[in-house]
């Protein structure tokens, strides 16, 4: 690898497969000779729980919520969960890692250390790949279908100088999930959500692509703009910037802040 992740901590109970996996991540090109591990909080960047038999849930327990405060907080940009004897587990822990399983919480039960590690590899490279490359897209613009003709409105004028992903969300639907939602705000420079009547809605929806595409630590910025005929939105979140103007004007203060969130 180009790079090295030194800033990355190692947790779990059985401190040989901690010693093993990190010998693994020197040879690879993950960390270099300088790293210290530290396995008594999560790391700032990468952070790795390796479950063990000789471990018991309430230690696995707090390092997952550790994990997950962490990557809501953008004080982590990705979570690797390793259990290589889980045929050997309870299968409590099963159900344990899978309610904080997410975008950029991964779990692997690979039995071979270097296999695992090729994993990791693979998704440092992905997650750095995501960031710089989004097939020509300047905005990704999502509304909910009840705001339909502003959406329509405002995206039919982007579309002219800009090229817009239009995106209307129907919860309805059951396949418009948030996580396939989360892979379209990644395909542009700047993800937008726009609303007229729907402004709470649109809150809660932006917090949850926030979460999704990586919060802090994601390379796409967002935008949440509504009419002027709405309260101001109160939302305050790193990488989120909120915005009002007319119904008519809402293009025109997409492009303006366009030029203000994407500029290098």
């Amino acid at each position: 690898m180009d790079n090295f992740y030194n800033e990355i901590s190692i947790h779990s109970t059985d401190q040989e497969s901690v010693n093993v996996l990190q010998k693994v991540f020197e040879r690879a090109g993950i960390i270099n000779a300088e790293f210290r591990n530290d396995n008594r909080a999560i790391s700032k960047d990468q952070s790795v729980l390796i479950i063990s038999e000789l471990g018991d849930r309430n230690f696995y327990e707090d390092q997952l919520n550790l994990m997950t405060k962490g990557l809501d907080e953008g004080t982590l940009l990705n979570g690797f969960i390793w259990n290589p004897k889980a045929k050997e587990n309870a299968e409590g822990f099963e159900s344990l890692i899978s309610s904080h399983l997410s975008r950029n919480i991964s779990y692997s039960r690979e039995s071979f250390v270097i296999r695992f590690v090729e994993d990791v590899i693979k998704t440092l490279e992905t997650r750095t790949d995501e960031n710089i490359k989004n097939n020509g897209t300047h905005m990704s613009v999502f509304y909910s279908v009840l705001d339909n003709q502003v959406g329509e409105d405002v995206t039919g004028m982007l579309s002219d100088i800009f090229k817009v992903n239009k995106i209307p969300v129907d919860i309805s639907d059951q396949s418009s999930t948030i996580d396939s939602l989360s892979k379209l705000a990644l395909e542009a420079n700047l993800c937008v959500v726009v609303y007229d009547q729907q402004k709470e809605w649109s809150e809660l929806f932006t917090q949850e692509i926030w979460k999704k595409i990586g919060g802090v630590s994601s390379g796409v910025p967002i935008l949440l703009i509504g009419s002027d005929t709405n309260e101001k939105s109160t939302v305050s979140i790193p990488n989120v910037t909120t915005a009002e103007a007319g119904k008519d004007l809402l293009a025109l203060e997409i492009k303006i802040q366009y030029d203000s969130l994407t500029q290098a």
